[in-house]
């Protein structure tokens, strides 16, 4: 019996593990709108929550994959004299 009982007790703290887990992403989107879906007037908070962050999120990915091949061309040059008098300070004193 007590086998039993302790079974059923880790599985269901697992199940509930899983749960908070699960929902801790919507808690948190629940936090960044500000509790809109408590809230009476739903369509238009969510609409005012939601919208500004699909857009910020498309146009992000347009400049990035342009300024892409300038930042390429930078940081080469860039990681090899860095590298270079850091490690051979340190090690001749």
């Amino acid at each position: 019996f007590f086998w039993r009982w302790y079974f059923n007790l880790g599985s269901f703290i697992l199940y509930s593990g899983v749960l908070v887990f699960l929902a801790l992403p919507l808690l948190r989107l629940r936090l960044a709108c500000g509790r809109m879906w408590m809230s009476p007037s739903v369509p238009l908070r969510t609409a005012s929550c939601r919208p500004p962050g699909r857009p910020s999120f498309a146009p992000q990915p347009q400049p990035q994959s342009q300024s892409q091949p300038q930042p390429q061309s930078q940081p080469q040059p860039q990681s090899q004299p860095q590298p270079q008098p850091q490690p051979q300070s340190p090690y001749p004193p």
